[in-house]
């Protein structure tokens, strides 16, 4: 019986030390590319998978976030903000070493966050969250999917060449191009923590897919910005930098089930 028990004992040791292993070579490895190779790292995760985890969830936020939650009204809203924190602060953990719960942000005139140690840009849907990486602030990142995205709003904020370019292709092809094109304006605006409302004349951007380049005009004339694109079911995600800043962009899928503090 002695040796039974000391095998079962054996083996669940075995199992934690495989789980741990696989999180850190899936984890720990990313926050050295990220110092020593100049790259933006682009995690995503769908909002269902993280809500089967609420302890992961409390784990990771502080007593502002829980006060923050508590202010929102509707559930279903406070239970994605919640989500969508503790996701935020794991992967900047991940990457500047500090306690999720001892991570607290900034915001700028425009309520973009931010977080001094590593520079992120964040961006959220109905279903999925996805954030952005990098060792330059001049990082931004957009999401939309394609149950969610209104043509007739975002329309109304398009620049006059994109209004052209988008009515000579055709009527099948329209949709999915202005939202690839939406995208890249997004990601750009985020960048630069500005709104929609004051860039809309200011950004353009090709609605061909493989065009990545957006320009967007400042006082002193005109910048470029580069914008890949990454298709998911249903989604597109779109990363802005300026095109002078030599970056290499990956996405990654999250996932808290190696995660040694939830073993």
């Amino acid at each position: 019986m002695e040796d039974k028990g000391w095998e079962k004992n054996r083996q669940a040791v075995l199992i934690v030390v495989q789980r741990c292993t696989v999180w850190y070579k899936e984890n720990r490895v990313f926050s050295q590319m990220a110092i020593l190779s100049g790259a933006i790292h682009l995690w995503h995760a769908c909002l269902s998978d993280l809500l089967q985890d609420p302890a992961w969830i409390r784990s990771r936020l502080d007593s502002e976030d829980t006060a923050r939650c508590a202010r929102i009204r509707l559930p279903q809203a406070a239970k994605h903000f919640a989500a969508c924190r503790a996701f935020v602060k794991d992967r900047l953990s991940l990457y500047s070493g500090i306690e999720p719960q001892a991570i607290h942000f900034t915001y700028g005139s425009f309520g973009k966050p931010f977080f001094a140690p590593q520079p992120f840009s964040l961006a959220k849907t109905p279903h999925r969250v996805v954030v952005a990486l990098a060792e330059t602030p001049d990082c931004g990142v957009d999401m939309e999917e394609t149950t969610a995205f209104s043509q007739n709003i975002f329309e109304a904020f398009l620049h006059d060449a994109e209004r052209k370019a988008l009515a000579v292709l055709p009527k099948t092809q329209q949709s999915h191009a202005l939202r690839t094109l939406w995208v890249r304006k997004e990601a750009v605006i985020k960048a630069c923590g500005t709104s929609i409302l004051s860039e809309a004349q200011t950004l353009v951007a090709s609605p061909l897919t493989s065009c990545q380049r957006v320009r967007r005009l400042t006082p002193h004339g005109f910048e470029t910005w580069l914008c890949p694109l990454f298709d998911l079911p249903n989604a597109v995600i779109a990363c802005a930098y300026p095109e002078n800043t030599p970056l290499v962009c990956s996405l990654h899928k999250f996932s808290c089930e190696f995660d040694p503090s939830t073993v």
